[in-house]
């Protein structure tokens, strides 16, 4: 994959808030990626397909988010750079300066990755427009080759564990920039 679009960084850093100290917190995994697993296989297993209507609002979701998120990922770029700039200026350093500078470490970690999820609900939910009651045939004997397999076994279970995971980092991005002002930077 191209270094310019390679965003496994980005996933990896995300990781990295889910630590507490040096262990990963096993309630965070289990909430932020084995619930939405576990969904999505429960789903498809049941055989449960997103309608058009529940595709396209995935896509208003996708963009709306994408786009607040980027705004938000400024807006944390900017109290970064205050803060960096009143440590400097301040005799003493700012209270709590290295607490401060984790959090919005992290917090730009959690609106990049939510903003990369948002991204690729749009792209599946598209993908999952253009073939939903087609046939797909990717190779021979593959077994996606008849309607709607594609989508009710691996377009939707995907699509349902990227909204569950991103609708879940939203929470934790709220709750930290919560955080963060109550700590009147």
């Amino acid at each position: 994959m191209s270094s310019k679009i390679n965003v496994w960084h980005v996933v990896k850093d995300h990781f990295a808030t889910l630590k507490n100290g040096d262990c990963y917190s096993w309630l965070d995994c289990t909430v932020f990626f084995a619930f939405p697993v576990l969904l999505s296989v429960f789903l498809a297993w049941k055989e449960v397909v997103l309608t058009k209507d529940a595709v396209s609002m995935l896509v208003n979701f996708g963009s709306i988010f994408t786009a607040l998120l980027l705004s938000l990922l400024m807006l944390v770029y900017e109290q970064q750079n205050k803060l960096e700039d009143r440590n400097k200026a301040t005799s003493g350093g700012v209270p709590f300066f290295d607490a401060k500078k984790e959090l919005l470490d992290q917090l730009y970690s959690n609106i990049t990755f939510s903003v990369v999820m948002s991204m690729l609900i749009v792209s599946l939910s598209l993908i999952q427009t253009m073939v939903d009651g087609h046939e797909v045939q990717l190779w021979d004997g593959w077994g996606l080759n008849s309607k709607n397999r594609l989508t009710i076994y691996v377009l939707s279970p995907i699509l349902l564990f990227l909204t569950v995971n991103a609708i879940l980092t939203i929470f934790m991005i709220v709750k930290r920039t919560y955080a963060l002002l109550k700590m009147k930077m």
